[in-house]
């Protein structure tokens, strides 16, 4: 055999042994998906706090907040504000910043979600089927819950003494954002807002369960009507999510397990959710997987 046929040979061989490999990742990739500025609706952030010229860029918001006159347009214009500074803060915790920067930067967002707050409780409550009030109602929802998960991957990416900041902004966040729906919106319309808000969030084929976890954490600040809407509202995501991990390949149950224990936020809801699904699955197998994932969720979460 030829020099030139063995080459041959032997590439064919090694891309049969990588293929596989390269898929794998490529799937692992799509599970480890992440919410982008794009999703924020933002550009991604260079221009980082900590930066020499940064400040300019702080004064151009405020030159274009100035100019801006009409209500929503600026509550709107502030949280796309607001969205950039989350960014620049995951990508100062991304970058491995100092915990001063990193407060700092989290002093940033903190401070543009408080002027929000106090625009809207300013605002007189309108018609929520108004065009410009529904449009806004559908952005933000979908937004703060974007906000939401960010904030909670987050807390488990910035230094220890960081961490409590993050985890305040968040539940600060979250009553915020509960207080405006119910300000602004009929409380009977809330649930099925949420819901379309929550449908939009992109991402890999296991979302859903932090979809559905997100969902029931925002139904624990909802007064008790909202709250057994949203319940329901759960109850039939997760039996639609029950059916279609039915359908998952023993590669892809594997990488549902790794999901799941990696997941950002609160275990024990997470665990009760999990033991929730786990009870209307068929697949032995599957089932068997999921209880297992539980069992390590359990013991991890009671050595901290």
């Amino acid at each position: 055999m030829t020099n030139s046929k063995k080459l041959l040979v032997l590439s064919v061989a090694f891309l049969t042994m990588a293929l596989p490999v390269l898929a794998q990742e490529t799937e692992l990739e799509q599970v480890q998906d992440e919410i982008t500025a794009q999703d924020l609706e933002v550009d991604e952030q260079t221009l980082l706090p900590g930066r020499p010229f940064y400040f300019l860029k702080n004064a151009w918001r405020k030159i274009r907040e100035t100019f801006t006159f009409n209500t929503i347009k600026k509550i709107e214009l502030k949280e796309k504000f607001a969205g950039e500074h989350l960014i620049e803060l995951r990508e100062l915790a991304k970058k491995g910043a100092s915990p001063e920067l990193l407060e700092k930067a989290t002093g940033y967002y903190s401070r543009e979600n408080e002027q929000i707050r106090a625009r809207i409780e300013n605002m007189e409550q309108g018609d929520a089927s108004e065009p410009q009030l529904n449009q806004f109602l559908n952005k933000f929802s979908h937004q703060r819950i974007l906000h939401l998960q960010i904030l909670e991957k987050l807390e488990e990416q910035v230094p220890e003494q960081v961490r409590e900041k993050i985890s305040e902004q968040r539940e600060e966040h979250l009553e915020h954002f509960t207080n405006v729906m119910l300000k602004l919106e009929d409380k009977e319309n809330i649930p099925e807002r949420l819901e379309a808000a929550i449908d939009k969030v992109r991402g890999n084929d296991f979302q859903e369960f932090k979809n559905i976890e997100t969902l029931q954490e925002i139904s624990e600040k909802m007064p008790e009507g909202v709250k057994e809407q949203l319940e329901d509202i759960s109850s039939i995501r997760i039996q639609h999510f029950q059916e279609k991990l039915e359908q998952l390949s023993e590669q892809a149950q594997e990488q549902l397990q790794n999901y799941i224990e990696e997941l950002p936020g609160n275990k024990e809801r997470q665990l009760e959710l999990l033991r929730n699904v786990n009870q209307g699955i068929e697949n032995l197998q599957l089932r068997q997987r999921l209880e297992s994932t539980h069992q390590r969720m359990l013991q991890e979460n009671a050595r901290k």
